[in-house]
């Protein structure tokens, strides 16, 4: 059931608020990406394509109790 509820949200995210965008050299894209909160992760590792290797990006998760 969890995990159908994910599927249908990434499916909305990547039609609605994702845009695929090419950066030519010297240029730059600046923003924020929502990562849903995971109790049992400390860290996620985004690869991403650059040229023609795979660039990790690290984030740490940061919990706070509210």
């Amino acid at each position: 059931m969890a995990a159908d509820v994910l599927q249908q949200r990434a499916a909305m995210f990547q039609e609605y608020a994702l845009r695929k965008v090419t950066l030519e050299p010297g240029q730059q894209v600046r923003g924020y990406r929502y990562f849903p909160c995971y109790d049992a992760a400390d860290g996620l590792v985004v690869k991403v394509s650059a040229e023609s290797s795979m660039v990790p990006l690290e984030f740490a998760q940061v919990r706070k109790r509210q």
